[in-house]
């Protein structure tokens, strides 16, 4: 097992894999307690918690990413920085990983960096949520979703389909919301959401039942366009990381081209491939943030997150909001004036 990095400010503490370059432990401390917001332990980064880039038409270059150096790491009162590499080259492209914690914050900051390199690179980022019981799913608006050809495992969703509303996806026999996660029902879905254009900030948020908390990811739609969930409630394919745990749902913010998988929808969806084209003295910055906080009294799902100021706003369905500190130039997003104004 990897001696693991560890930084750590008022509030939050992580843990890195500086082999797989994955969250190993995430945790937020506050009232009522620690939130911890990601599926733990040691095989937890094998399936997710971590980045991927792969060099499209280079099989070899099409596995998960591992082999990160420790560059550096920085703590103070303020805030606490990890800087890796990735040992490897892709397509001669250098990977760049920066983790970041700023203090009395709930929200990990994680920036790639891809320079140079030839020919086309998909990305991704693999935050893996456990569920110890039901979920209500939230998202910034989306363009369709839509499943592959052909699915994993008999789960609950067809394939192939897609649909422009979210709350009825085609399923076997009935339709599927998709914003909700299924407790007492075995299954292992996959489906892709395509972001609406036009969006600045692309965002998923889980209301989770047992754990009476709100998780929340952000990106930039403008580099990750597609996000793909996967529900994992007691499926074969995870079936030991989820044992006992309820279930798992990995929220995938990435970019690929998006040819085949589009194909049926096409006629719904404004979508250009997305990934992302190398060359020397190029530099792709691609963003995430993952935070969490305790659900509010009477809060049931996520109506919009927005950056206004230095604070994100988040609003629930009740027409509440909380607002959280947070690095307003993390995005280079305008920022916007209170939601409830």
């Amino acid at each position: 097992m990897a001696h693991l990095m560890t930084l750590a400010v008022s509030g939050a503490t992580v843990s890195l894999d500086p082999y797989l370059g994955g969250v190993r432990d995430l945790r937020f401390e506050g009232r009522p307690g620690t939130i911890l917001p990601l599926h733990g332990g040691e095989n937890s980064v094998h399936y997710g918690n971590g980045f991927t880039c792969s060099a499209l038409g280079d099989p070899k270059s099409e596995t998960p990413d591992v082999n990160w150096h420790p560059d550096e790491i920085w703590q103070s009162e303020a805030e606490a920085i990890a800087r890796l590499t990735l040992a490897r080259r892709v397509r001669g492209a250098l990977v760049e990983k920066e983790i970041r914690l700023r203090r009395d914050e709930p929200i990990l900051y994680q920036t790639h960096r891809i320079t140079g390199g030839e020919g086309r690179m998909s990305v991704g980022h693999h935050p893996l949520i456990q569920l110890g019981r039901s979920g209500r799913l939230s998202f910034s608006s989306k363009q369709v979703a839509l499943t592959e050809a052909t699915s994993m495992e008999q789960g609950l969703l067809q394939y192939p389909a897609y649909s422009t509303d979210l709350s009825r996806f085609p399923g076997r026999g009935s339709k599927v919301d998709l914003h909700e996660y299924p407790a007492r029902t075995a299954r292992e879905d996959i489906v892709t959401l395509v972001e609406a254009q036009g969006n600045e900030l692309g965002w998923s948020a889980v209301v989770r039942g047992a754990e009476d908390d709100i998780i929340f990811v952000l990106k930039d739609p403008r580099v990750l366009p597609l996000t793909k969930l996967r529900y994992s409630c007691d499926g074969s394919n995870w079936g030991q990381l989820a044992q006992g745990s309820g279930g798992l749902l990995e929220i995938e913010d990435g970019c690929a081209d998006g040819q085949d998988a589009l194909t049926e929808a096409s006629s719904c969806v404004a979508f250009k491939a997305s990934v992302l084209p190398l060359a020397m003295n190029r530099q792709h910055v691609v963003r995430q943030a993952i935070g969490a906080i305790p659900r509010p009294e009477g809060w049931k799902s996520i109506a919009d997150i927005r950056v206004c100021g230095n604070e994100l706003q988040l609003m629930g369905s009740n027409g509440q909001s909380v607002r959280l500190p947070f690095d307003n130039c993390f995005f280079g997003l305008p920022s916007y004036p209170d939601i409830l104004q």
